[in-house]
């Protein structure tokens, strides 16, 4: 579930905002081999139905500007659910254990100056923006590339283009 708030600048949410949530998707689950989408009569809100290359399904909730601005991404496997909510809080449940796990922001905040005194780790974009260096100087070995942006823009324009019915975008 993706609904970001129109803060950004840019009057095309479908090309701005809707591949980051695509490019999740293809990170988590791999590539996209089919989609469908279904609007509503808001031009701003749909959801698109995935079939990834490698048998997994994957939806997204996308609604843009929302007026209350929202994320939530939930992975299930067969022996458990990970959600993530608004970049807040990470629950883990073990479904045959019946057990469950929750990460909170709110919990790590105590902790923020970490260990040796150094700047917050917990919230804001600081994770970014050292992997983006790291990146530049050749020290990620997974950085993100101009192809994956340009796969994800492609599977945005096969969304802005669908008109309801399931096909092929491998």
């Amino acid at each position: 579930v993706w609904w970001p708030p129109k803060q950004h600048g840019h009057d095309d949410p479908m090309l701005f905002d809707l591949p980051h949530a695509l490019d999740l998707v293809r990170f988590i689950g791999g590539e996209v081999r089919r989609l469908c989408v279904a609007r509503a009569s808001d031009e701003g809100a749909l959801s698109v139905a995935m079939q990834l290359q490698s048998g997994a399904v994957a939806t997204v909730s996308f609604g843009a500007p929302a007026g209350c601005s929202r994320e939530r991404v939930a992975v299930a496997s067969a022996s458990a659910v990970a959600t993530a909510e608004d970049r807040q809080t990470v629950t883990l449940r073990h479904c045959a254990r019946e057990e469950t796990s929750v990460w909170a922001a709110r919990a790590c905040e105590t902790n923020a100056e970490g260990a040796a005194g150094g700047p917050e780790r917990v919230r804001g974009f600081l994770p970014e923006m050292e992997q983006f260096a790291a990146a530049v100087v050749g020290a990620d070995a997974h950085p993100a590339s101009m192809r994956d942006a340009a796969r994800a823009l492609r599977l945005a324009e096969h969304v802005s283009a669908n008109s309801g019915e399931m096909v092929d975008v491998g």
